[in-house]
């Protein structure tokens, strides 16, 4: 497998000057410093200064793996815009001489552009490293720096946040990435995490590996699994662990319109996050929501989303993600029972039973069972209209329910079971005449 340009990493916060950090490069088998300074260098010329920079004795001699320090200012610099991957909802983009584009999938942001989402708005922009933001409702962000070093693919990314919620997941090896906000720095060099701001404080909640945080000329290192909350004009306080993953208090799908999805109370949260993506490890956000309680009731198309639910603090900061499949299965709705009523018993000997029309259905499945789980159904019958009388069944209490079926054949859920109880028949008039006979002959 071929190796890429150049292995190079970051050194030194992203918080420091831009001047003040070095480049890391490792040495390949016919490198020399001349071709170094080549393909990285802004003026070739500097390639014996490269040599005492780093304090090589012979400057014509490179053995294979030798980590050489490349300052920041000496190298080329060329623009590595980002893109849009996914856009949900109300976005727009400004550029900086404050006109606007219309934000579609692939449209390129370059350094200056500004990102701003509505209150249920989302998006997805990819880096020309492959990193990746996501960038939730009632959110304003600015690319401040998108540029790449040499004939490579690091990156320097500078980011500020000046208000809302991101998720960040940058690849590691690329080089560096940063955002700004009002009240703090955090600066990575390959990991996920998430932050959030606004202008009285900035959270921070650490994902992968590490990420560091700087404010009020304090700097703390956010591991992961950890969190610090940055207030205005104040440092970063100590990390501290983040709240469990939540527990679900039902199953991870859903039947009906709307759509709910239940958790279990928390007593540590102080609110609940939930979050919907279509599948996939890069799908884009659809749904962002935090609620008061541990309930999330909404309303999407049928087919498979991903779940991400989390307690959130008293210091709003949000806890370990739980995540799941959660399968949308609620069109057709199931008919919805008119006679008899919900929780009401039918007793006639020829029982009727009726629904209404829910819109598109072109017929209906129809089931009669002694058991309410319908294990062996008595009848099970496909019908056109909403209503069915039913033959006269033996004696005893039935159960019945209904299934809608569309015009392609797809059949929804199961409307509820309803109680049917038919009487016992009345035989006095057959047994009296027989009962009189029988005492003439006596």
């Amino acid at each position: 497998m071929p190796r890429p340009e150049a292995a190079v990493a970051l050194i030194g916060l992203l918080g420091a000057p831009a001047g003040a950090a070095d480049w890391l490069y490792i040495v390949r088998p016919g490198d020399h410093l001349w071709n170094i300074a080549e393909r990285y260098l802004r003026d070739r010329s500097r390639w014996l200064e490269l040599g005492r920079y780093n304090g090589l004795s012979d400057p014509d001699r490179l053995e294979p793996g030798t980590i050489l320090e490349i300052p920041i200012a000496w190298l080329q610099v060329r623009p590595a815009p980002a893109h849009l991957v996914a856009v949900r909802g109300a976005v727009r983009v400004q550029v900086r001489d404050g006109s606007e584009r219309s934000a579609a999938i692939g449209l390129r942001l370059e350094a200056g552009d500004r990102l701003v989402t509505g209150p249920d708005a989302t998006a997805l922009v990819r880096f020309a490293d492959g990193s990746q933001l996501e960038v939730h409702p009632d959110c304003e962000i600015v690319f401040d720096r998108l540029a790449a070093y040499g004939r490579s693919v690091m990156v320097d990314t500078r980011l500020r946040l000046e208000r809302g919620r991101l998720r960040a997941r940058v690849q590691r090896g690329t080089g560096g990435f940063g955002i700004e906000t009002p009240a703090a720095v955090a600066a990575v060099r390959g990991t996920a995490f998430r932050i959030a701001a606004d202008p009285a404080a900035t959270r921070i909640v650490g994902l992968e590996c590490r990420v560091a945080v700087e404010a009020a000329g304090v700097v703390r290192t956010v591991g992961a699994g950890t969190r610090t909350i940055a207030r205005a004009g104040e440092a970063p306080v100590a990390p501290r662990a983040l709240l469990p993953p939540p527990r679900l208090a039902g199953p991870l799908s859903a039947e009906s319109v709307p759509q709910r999805v239940r958790l279990e109370p928390f007593a540590g949260a102080a609110a609940y996050r939930f979050e919907l993506l279509q599948p996939g490890p890069e799908g884009a956000l659809l749904l962002a929501r935090t609620t008061n309680a541990p309930e999330l009731v909404f309303d999407l198309p049928d087919g498979d989303y991903r779940l991400r639910a989390r307690y959130v603090d008293r210091d709003g900061i949000e806890g370990r993600d739980l995540e799941g499949l959660l399968a949308i299965r609620a069109r057709p709705e199931p008919p919805v029972p008119l006679r008899p009523r919900r929780g009401a018993i039918e007793r006639q000997e020829r029982p009727r039973f009726a629904w209404a029309a829910p819109e598109g259905a072109e017929g209906y499945r129809v089931q009669l069972a002694r058991d309410p789980g319908f294990a062996e159904p008595i009848l099970d019958r496909t019908i056109a209209g909403a209503e069915l009388l039913l033959p006269s069944p033996d004696p005893g209490r039935w159960y019945v329910r209904s299934r809608t079926i569309e015009a392609d054949g797809f059949a929804g859920p199961w409307s509820p079971a309803q109680a049917i109880d038919v009487p016992w028949r009345n035989l006095w008039p057959i047994v009296l005449p027989l009962l009189l006979g029988l005492l003439a002959l006596f």
